[in-house]
């Protein structure tokens, strides 16, 4: 008989399995797909499909996430239509191509969601490829295995601010207050997860914008490296995927519920997905740090 702590990991690896790694559906496509074709592309079709909700096959049952299948029917034509509307594929469903995987949507399809190359920030999926911040648990299976060679040089890209250079230039590291955060030799910015780099960026575009800017005071942080476990527990922290930053630290350190950081400030980073330490209780308050993970 299974303990209660296997069924419970068990059950978890099966939720985990429902949301595709990106990394593992190859975007593409040598024949063309349409419908009543019953082939094991339609599935692969289907799981990209499925990592955009403005193209997702299906929101439960057959064709929705980890229920996709080798058959290319309504749903699916349905969703490729919507695909190619959303990419000017097509201007109009009475389009003869409408729903049809041809040689222009195959090619977009590569496009938009081929993310294993150099300029996945740009990619047009990318805003949306998350979605809502996935589950702590889910950090491995989303963001990949930091434990592995080669995973550095694949996932983290650099998070360019150089628009925002004349608001943030003034901001300093927490560690070394001589040294301007975001400024280097070549770029102005810092290193983060590509998946997450644009919601990084829409923030503090976001806190530009409002003229908050002369709220931040000090950078203190992103990757962790080399990766580390959170603070007083055993799980990973969320810097070692370079999925969280942190802000004015010193006035706003672990525990210390009388923090500084604004909620102005903080909404900026909420309204793109963050996850915010100061919402945390007790001596779990965290007002610092910023990350794109729910705590589950």
């Amino acid at each position: 008989m299974l303990s209660a702590a296997k069924v419970l990991s068990s059950r978890n690896t099966l939720m985990m399995n429902k949301i595709p790694n990106p990394y593992s559906i190859s975007a593409v496509f040598e024949r063309d797909l349409y419908f009543g074709l019953q082939h094991p592309d339609v599935k692969r079709l289907q799981k990209l499909l499925n990592l955009d909700i403005d193209t997702r096959v299906a929101d439960k049952g057959v064709g929705s996430p980890g229920e996709e299948t080798d058959y290319f029917g309504e749903r699916t034509q349905d969703a490729v239509g919507r695909l190619q509307l959303k990419y000017e594929i097509i201007t109009t469903t009475d389009h003869p191509g409408c729903g049809r995987v041809g040689q222009q949507t195959r090619a977009k399809l590569k496009e938009i969601f081929d993310i294993n190359f150099t300029s996945v920030v740009h990619s047009p999926l990318i805003r949306g490829l998350l979605g809502d911040p996935p589950p702590q648990s889910q950090c491995f299976n989303i963001y990949g295995d930091f434990r592995i060679d080669g995973w550095k040089k694949e996932s983290l890209v650099r998070c360019d601010l150089f628009q925002f250079h004349s608001d943030l230039g003034h901001t300093v590291l927490g560690w070394d207050v001589s040294v301007k955060a975001f400024v280097h030799r070549d770029w102005f910015g810092f290193d983060c997860h590509k998946f997450v780099a644009p919601k990084f960026k829409a923030a503090l575009e976001k806190v530009v914008e409002r003229k908050l800017a002369n709220r931040l005071k000090t950078f203190d942080g992103c990757i962790a490296d080399p990766p580390r476990q959170m603070r007083g527990g055993s799980a990973w922290s969320m810097h070692s995927w370079g999925i969280a930053i942190d802000l004015n630290a010193s006035l706003n350190a672990m525990g210390n519920q009388n923090f500084e950081m604004s909620e102005e400030v903080a909404r900026c980073f909420e309204e793109e997905g963050f996850v915010w330490g100061g919402r945390w209780k007790g001596r779990f308050t965290d007002a610092m740090h910023f990350q794109y993970a729910t705590v589950s």
